[in-house]
């Protein structure tokens, strides 16, 4: 995979490969194929404990291959479905955060998807959210899923911030 998607690389300027998660040689292969890595996390016990076994577990795994010039890809961490009013999630996002700093290889986004409704009912329709809600509701001072996931894509890319800027709700529908 790693050696076909070299041959593109004119071609295209991001190329996502979103996969099950689930352990298997074609994770593994898009794993090494990629020169990042992001794996979305929620902040409840089980996910967290989940990581260390299957995603940390996984990255040591593929260590060997740096012997054959394929270095895995820095990971960057994704809170999801974050509810920063439950002490469980709070405790987990700082531990998280406390236990990647920057410097490394593997870090934790500043960015968070809170757990909204809006990404539900998206899901539900089939739809991207961030066409489902385009402003920010009125009371509420959380940013709507758009400005979420511009800041997200911003901070994953910010070479690309100047055009991911002009992403709005002109051809957006409401969910």
């Amino acid at each position: 995979m790693r050696n076909l998607l070299d041959r593109f690389r004119d071609h295209y300027d991001l190329l996502l490969i979103d996969t099950q998660g689930a352990r298997s040689v074609l994770l593994e292969m898009a794993v090494l194929a990629s020169d990042l890595a992001l794996s979305p996390i929620n902040p409840e016990m089980l996910a967290a404990r989940e990581l260390s076994r299957g995603t940390l577990k996984l990255l040591g795994d593929l260590e060997p291959f740096r012997h054959l010039g394929i270095a895995p890809p820095p990971l960057r961490l994704l809170l999801n479905q974050v509810d920063l009013v439950r002490l469980d999630a709070r405790m987990i996002v700082r531990g998280l955060r406390e236990s990647f700093p920057v410097s490394t290889s593997i870090s934790v986004l500043n960015i968070v998807i809170p757990n909204r409704v809006a990404y539900v009912n998206a899901a539900s329709l089939g739809l991207p959210v961030h066409r489902g809600e385009t402003h920010r509701p009125s009371g509420r001072h959380s940013p709507s899923a758009l400005e979420t996931l511009q800041a997200l894509a911003i901070e994953l890319f910010p070479e690309w911030q100047a055009a991911i800027s002009t992403v709005g709700p002109s051809a957006e529908r409401p969910l």
